[in-house]
């Protein structure tokens, strides 16, 4: 009995379908470092972006990857908190209970959530205002006798930080 025939384009999707799955092995080996898996099999970091943004199943079970790395980190440093290991437990507070007042930079902070609540479909001039407002004041120097007449400074000067940038 003859063995039934595929054309070249079934086999090209057999092909590319298993490498796909080699890829996902070789991603669990390396805890889902894309650079390392692509590197260990020789396949460019373009190909396995094409795959993920291409094909949903792929994507999905990287996605899974993922997940299952956060979740071995999440139950180490829960376990080292657990142990008294205070490093673990600033860190999980830090990123896990900024709510509660757990952080580390209240200004950057509150610059961070004044952006965010900016709507989408708000003006740029609103978000210019502001930024000029909180965060930086720019301020072009016109052409003294001392610069010469082809040249413009602008002084940037941060609300934080009150060093001068100097930029022509």
């Amino acid at each position: 009995m003859a063995r039934p025939r595929h054309t070249h384009a079934q086999i090209i999707q057999k092909e590319r379908k298993d490498r796909k799955a080699i890829l996902l092995k070789e991603l669990k080996k390396t805890y889902g470092l894309i650079t390392e898996a692509c590197e260990n099999l020789n396949v460019s970091r373009s190909t396995y972006y094409t795959y993920y943004n291409n094909d949903p199943e792929f994507a999905a079970q990287v996605d899974h990857i993922k997940e299952s790395k956060t979740d071995f980190y999440e139950t180490q440093l829960m376990k080292q908190a657990k142990q008294g290991n205070a490093a673990s437990t600033i860190f999980y507070l830090k990123t896990q209970a900024r709510d509660r007042g757990f952080i580390e930079n209240p200004v950057a902070e509150e610059h961070l959530k004044a952006l965010t609540d900016i709507k989408p479909n708000d003006k740029i001039k609103e978000v210019k205002e502001y930024f000029d407002k909180h965060i930086i004041n720019v301020t072009p120097k016109t052409n003294t006798p001392e610069t010469p007449q082809s040249t413009t400074t602008t002084t940037i000067q941060s609300t934080t930080q009150p060093n001068n940038i100097n930029t022509q």
